[in-house]
């Protein structure tokens, strides 16, 4: 995120206590849709920013989230989303390279936990070991949360806006869960140790992968 990005969010956060706790919930699942569009971390904010003000506005004459924005807040936002330019290609591809790196991050950091521990019962320190299952398993829970992620925010009204759950709800909340348990058990079944090296080359590609994941983040708008 750029400094720009980040300055916009601050002042956003701080916008956003004003607005009346009633209207709170939509406000939220608005700004939790916006994530998932095509629009720069900038744009974001600075749309965000013109929805704060009109339910702010809108609010001082007496009016909730709903007389201002429509009932159907999805379709609102897309009628705003469609007529501010989106991301060129090179951002979305930047966008989908941070996103990775950064599941890939957290999942290198994991591993080297894993192998340490390893290497610590195993007295094979400071050369860590990591098996198949292991490896595995986190590029498992990797794609679950990147997953996770666009679900949450590309469907922000149906799976937070909603009060019943629908049986499309409960098939992927299933299917994750699912996913979740292979992995468990994928990690428990495979222990053949597969890679060998020494922590300080774990800790170096810990370092270097999270490095990109900012160096992208910041790079995105």
């Amino acid at each position: 995120m750029s400094r720009n990005s980040r300055a916009l969010r601050k002042a956003n956060n701080e916008l956003e206590h004003r607005v009346k706790s009633v209207d709170e919930d939509a406000l939220t699942n608005i700004t939790v849709y916006l994530r998932s569009s095509n629009l720069t971390t900038t744009q974001q904010e600075l749309v965000r920013r013109d929805i704060i003000t009109m339910l702010i506005d809108g609010e001082g004459r007496g009016q909730t989230a709903a007389s201002i924005l429509g009932k159907d807040y999805r379709a609102f936002c897309d009628e705003i989303i469609a007529a501010v330019p989106h991301m060129s290609l090179t951002q979305r591809i930047l966008r989908i390279a941070g996103m990775l790196s950064a599941a890939l991050a957290v999942a290198c950091v994991c591993l080297l936990s894993v192998g340490i521990a390893n290497g610590y019962a195993d007295a094979t320190l400071p050369i860590i070991v990591l098996p198949l299952g292991a490896i595995i398993q986190y590029a498992i829970f990797g794609a679950i949360a990147i997953l996770l992620v666009w679900q949450l925010t590309r469907h922000a009204f149906d799976i937070f806006g909603s009060q019943h759950a629908s049986v499309h709800k409960i098939v992927v909340w299933i299917g994750y869960g699912i996913g979740v348990v292979a992995g468990v058990v994928i990690a428990i079944w495979l222990r053949e140790p597969v890679l060998h090296m020494h922590v300080l080359v774990g800790v170096l590609i810990v370092v270097a992968v999270s490095a990109i994941a900012i160096a992208i983040d910041c790079w995105e708008d």
